[in-house]
C-alpha cells in the first residue's frame, strides 16, 4: 500500500478521467471492457462507483482500478461459530439479520505495474 500512498491519487473513475488518461489495460478482456465501457453506466443506475488511482508525477497514468458497491452479510447463512463472531458485540434487541458490508465488484492492475514494489523508471 506504500506505493499507492506515496505515488498515486485516488479518482474517481468516469468517463471525464477515461479521456484525460493512457488507455488502461490490466490484462484481462472482460474487466479491460467493463472499466472502458460499462463503470460510467454501472455508476449512473447506482449499482457501484468504480474509483482509481491514478500517478502523482503523471495523471494520465491509471494504475489501478475498482469498483464498489453496497451490498450486506445474510448471517442467517453462515455457520453457527461464525454468527456469533459477528453477533457477539451486538446487543441482542439489536442484532439484525443483514449487516451492512462492502462488495469490491471489480480490481484491476495495469500491467506495467504488476508486482512492482516501487515506482517504474
Amino acid at each position: 500500500m506504500e506505493f499507492l500512498h506515496d505515488f498515486c491519487f485516488l479518482s474517481l473513475l468516469n468517463a471525464e478521467t477515461l479521456t484525460q488518461c493512457q488507455p488502461f489495460s490490466c490484462g484481462d478482456a472482460d474487466l479491460d471492457d467493463f472499466f472502458l465501457n460499462d463503470a460510467a453506466n454501472f455508476n449512473q443506475q447506482l449499482l457501484g462507483n468504480s474509483y482509481c488511482y491514478r500517478r502523482k508525477d503523471d495523471p494520465s497514468v491509471i494504475v489501478c482500478a475498482f469498483t464498489l458497491a453496497n451490498s450486506s452479510v445474510d448471517v442467517r447463512h453462515l455457520p453457527g461459530s461464525r454468527r456469533k463472531k459477528i453477533t457477539a458485540l451486538i446487543p441482542h434487541e439489536k442484532q439484525l439479520s443483514n449487516y451492512p458490508a462492502t462488495l469490491v465488484c471489480r480490481i484491476g492492475v495495469n500491467t506495467v505495474f504488476r508486482k512492482k514494489v516501487s515506482a517504474p523508471k
